[in-house]
């Protein structure tokens, strides 16, 4: 039978390596977007959002045996949350894109050169995003009524989205509509933050040390 705690650490390291991994590979997909017409940023997106579940899973079951019986007080919540906040946030935008590219028919290229020109053109809202979602998640670590709400994350990402091109009507509209189907996994975020900020006991804030099982 699985130690409760270490089921409870394991899957907080899970969503670290989760989030680490999107968050690289939405950095090597932005950097070579921007400079190469034939990125392949499809076969990019796929192998990035491949090694993070894998490497969720992998975690998920090698470290409830590893840190059987081991002591943890609030251990990496804030991480756990964060981290992957970020990772989502740089690439679930790019990934609703490429989900209805395949829907009507692009090909490889079709999506290079679409994600070259949202790195350029969106690229500021990409970071207000997950700016936005990290300091949401950060806040979700300690109350269910964060400051920055869900609403307030989508009005100034779509907001952010003006920059550089001014009020130019095609890129806010995008962005509202692809904001539309992430709001579901914003909501869900908010789920697993309420379950896991209950499922250690916690410590004196002056003495939680972070990622400490």
């Amino acid at each position: 039978m699985r130690d409760p705690t270490s089921v409870v650490v394991a899957r907080r390291l899970a969503r670290i390596v989760f989030g680490a991994v999107l968050f690289i590979g939405a950095a090597v997909l932005a950097l070579r977007s921007a400079h190469d017409h034939d990125a392949g940023a499809a076969h990019a997106l796929a192998t990035t959002w491949a090694v993070a579940i894998g490497g969720w899973a992998l975690v998920r079951l090698v470290v409830p045996i590893t840190t059987r019986g081991a002591p943890a007080h609030d251990a990496c919540l804030t991480e756990s949350l964060v981290v992957p906040a970020v990772g989502l946030a740089l690439v679930l935008p790019l990934t609703v894109h490429g989900l209805w590219g395949l829907l009507v028919g692009w090909h490889a290229r079709d999506f290079d050169e679409w994600c070259g020109l949202a790195v350029r053109a969106v690229g500021f809202a990409h970071v207000v995003f997950a700016l936005l979602f990290a300091v949401h998640a950060r806040q979700l670590s300690t109350t269910e009524r964060p400051g920055v709400s869900i609403a307030a994350i989508y009005g100034w990402t779509v907001m952010a989205s003006t920059v550089p091109f001014g009020m130019w009507i095609l890129p806010e509209a995008i962005t509202a509509i692809t904001g539309l189907p992430i709001l579901i996994v914003l909501h869900v975020f908010d789920q697993i933050a309420l379950r896991e900020r209950t499922a250690l006991p916690a410590l004196p804030r002056a003495i939680v040390q972070p990622c400490r099982a």
